[in-house]
C-alpha cells in the first residue's frame, strides 16, 4: 500500500479506512494524522477531529482550494516531506516483514546409525545471528557456515547462530542414544549350594556429539548434510571379576557349647540365624544389637545362665554372648574396624582372655567397613558347634591373635559350717577362680615373617569365690571322752 502511494501520481490522494479513536484528547501539534499523500498536494494544518471514520476515496486532479473545503482534509504537507515519510513507512515496512516473516533457508540433515537412519529433518534458520535481509531472501547455508569457520567460530557456535533448533535436536538425540553401564552383581546366599551368585556387567555408550556437529557442519553440501553417529564406550565401574576376586573368605572363627543346657543351645542356634546373611555396605557401621534384636521371650529366647557383675544368674538370652565373641574374632581375624567392643566381668571359657565380646541392652559390638566391597557375613551352628566367617575383600596378610596374661588377682575363700561333716573335713563346693589381668595381641605375617605387632586392648576380670563346706561334727571317742571327764567333775 505503501509503495503504491509512492508512485501512484503527482496529484492524487487515497485516504484508507481507519478508526481514529484518542480516549484522552491530544494537544493541538498531536492532533495531525497522516493516511496516505501523494505528488505536491499541500493541505491547512487542521485542529483534533475526534473520532472519524475516512473511506477510501479516489481524487483526481483537483485544486488546492477544494481539497481545503474538504471535510476530509486531515492537515498540509509539501510533497518533499510526504515522500521522506513514506520512504521511512516503507523501510518500517520492510523491517517488520524482515523479522515477522517464516526463514527462506532451510537444511536437511541426515544422521545413519549403522545401517539404519535415525534421524531425518529439515530445519529453518532461525538464529538471532542471522542478517534481515538473509533472513527475508534466504542464503546458502554451506556459505554461511564455512565463512562462519573462517571467521574463528566453532562449529558448534556456527550452529548456534545460523540453525539453534538443529543444535537442540542433536543434543536431544544424543541423549536419547544414551545406554548407561551396569554394574556386575552378586547375590549373597549364605545358606545356598552356591553362596555367591553373580550377573555380569554390561557396557554402555554415549553418543559422541562433538564429533556429530562437527561431522554435520562439515558435510554440508549445499543445504543438506548426511553424517554417521559414533559412539564412545562407557564401561561399567564393577565387573563380575571384580565381585568374585572381593568375595572370598577373609575371616573366620568358631566356639564350642557342648555341654551348655538345652536353653543355651537354643539361644546360641538363635543368634546366629539371626546374624546369618548380613551384609556390611562399604562405609557402614554393624551393629550385633540391632542385628540380632532384643533378647525376649517374644523374640524367641529362653532363660538361661548370664553373667551379671562377677555372678552367674538366670537371664533371657544366656548364651548370646558367644555367638557376639565368635562374630568378634571373626572380625579380628578379618582386619575390620573394630568401633566398641565390652568384656565380661567374668572371664569366659569358649576364647582366651582379651578376646570376649559381652553384649546386653546397655553394651553393643560395633565394626565398620572400610574397603571398597561389602562385607558378608555367614553364621550356622553344627554339631554343637558355632561358626562365623567373613568375606570380602581377602587379605594378602596372615592375622593371629595372642592372649597375654599379664597379672592375677588371688580369689577369696568363702567357709561354711557343715554339721553333717566331721570336724577337719572340708568340701569345695566351688572352686572359684583368680581375678586375672591380660592384654590382647594382634599380629600380622607375610611369608612366614611377622610384619606387625600391636595390642589392641587390655583387660581386668574379677576373682571368683572359692567357696569350701567345713565340717562342725564331733567324733564318737571324743564325745565319750568328754562324757567321762564330765562324770568325774
Amino acid at each position: 500500500f505503501a509503495i503504491f502511494c509512492f508512485f501512484g501520481g503527482t496529484r492524487k490522494i487515497v485516504y484508507a479506512k481507519v478508526h481514529w479513536i484518542f480516549q484522552n484528547p491530544p494537544r493541538k501539534t498531536q492532533s495531525h494524522q497522516i493516511l496516505a499523500v501523494l505528488g505536491e498536494v499541500k493541505y491547512q494544518n487542521a485542529d483534533f477531529l475526534g473520532e472519524s471514520v475516512f473511506s477510501v476515496q479516489h481524487y483526481g486532479t483537483v485544486s488546492e482550494k477544494t481539497l481545503s473545503e474538504s471535510k476530509n482534509l486531515i492537515y498540509t504537507h509539501n510533497s518533499g516531506m510526504a515522500k521522506v515519510r513514506i520512504i521511512l513507512v516503507v523501510l518500517l515496512f520492510l523491517c517488520a516483514v524482515s523479522v515477522a516473516a517464516k526463514p527462506k533457508t532451510q537444511m536437511r540433515v541426515i544422521v545413519v546409525d549403522g545401517a539404519e537412519i535415525c534421524f531425518d529433518e529439515t530445519f529453518s534458520a532461525d538464529g538471532d545471528g542471522i542478517p534481515p535481509l538473509k533472513r527475508l531472501f534466504g542464503f546458502n547455508v554451506e556459505k554461511r557456515l564455512t565463512g562462519l569457520l573462517r571467521q574463528g567460530y566453532s562449529e558448534k557456535d556456527a550452529l548456534l547462530k545460523t540453525f539453534p533448533s538443529l543444535l537442540r535436536s542433536l543434543e536431544n538425540l544424543a541423549n536419547e542414544k544414551y545406554v548407561p553401564p551396569e554394574n556386575a552383581r552378586v547375590t549373597f546366599n549364605p545358606d545356598g549350594e552356591k553362596t555367591f551368585e553373580y550377573v555380569p556387567e554390561k557396557t554402555g555408550r554415549k553418543a559422541d556429539l562433538d564429533k556429530l556437529i562437527k561431522d554435520v557442519v562439515k558435510n554440508v553440501i549445499g543445504a543438506q548434510s548426511v553424517v554417521s553417529v559414533s559412539y564412545d564406550v562407557l564401561y561399567p565401574e564393577i565387573t563380575e571379576k571384580d565381585l568374585r576376586e572381593n568375595t572370598l573368605l577373609r575371616g573366620k572363627f568358631s566356639t564350642a557349647f557342648k555341654r551348655s543346657s538345652d536353653a543355651r543351645k537354643s539361644n546360641v542356634g538363635l543368634a546366629a540365624k539371626k546374624l546369618n546373611g548380613a551384609t556390611v555396605n562399604p562405609g557402614e557401621v554393624f551393629s550385633f544389637n540391632e542385628r540380632i534384636g532384643a533378647r525376649t521371650l517374644d523374640n524367641g529366647f529362653l532363660e538361661a545362665p548370664v553373667i551379671v557383675d562377677g555372678k552367674f544368674q538366670g537371664g533371657i538370652g544366656g548364651g548370646v554372648c558367644q555367638v557376639s565373641t565368635t562374630l568378634y574374632n571373626a572380625v579380628l581375624y578379618a582386619d575390620l574396624t573394630i568401633i566398641g567392643v565390652s568384656r565380661h566381668s567374668l572371664p569366659v571359657k569358649y576364647v582366651p582372655a582379651s578376646f570376649d565380646a559381652m553384649v546386653s541392652s546397655m553394651t553393643d559390638f560395633k565394626f565398620a567397613n572400610d574397603g571398597r566391597y561389602p562385607i558378608y557375613v555367614k553364621s550356622y551352628v553344627k554339631d554343637d558347634e558355632l561358626y562365623v566367617e567373613i568375606y570380602g575383600s581377602p587379605l594378602n596378610y596372615e592375622v593371629r591373635l595372642v592372649s597375654e596374661i599379664t597379672g592375677s588377682a588371688p580369689r577369696d575363700v568363702k567357709y561354711i559350717d557343715d554339721d553333717t561333716m566331721n570336724v577337719g573335713e572340708e568340701l569345695v563346693l566351688a572352686e572359684g577362680a583368680d581375678g586375672v589381668i591380660s592384654r590382647g595381641i594382634m599380629e600380622k605375617y607375610m611369608n612366614g615373617e611377622c610384619v606387625f605387632r600391636r595390642e589392641i586392648r587390655k583387660d581386668f576380670y574379677k576373682s571368683q569365690q572359692k567357696v569350701v563346706a567345713r565340717g562342725t561334727k564331733k567324733a564318737a571317742d571324743d564325745n565319750n571322752k568328754e562324757n567321762q571327764l564330765a562324770g568325774i567333775i
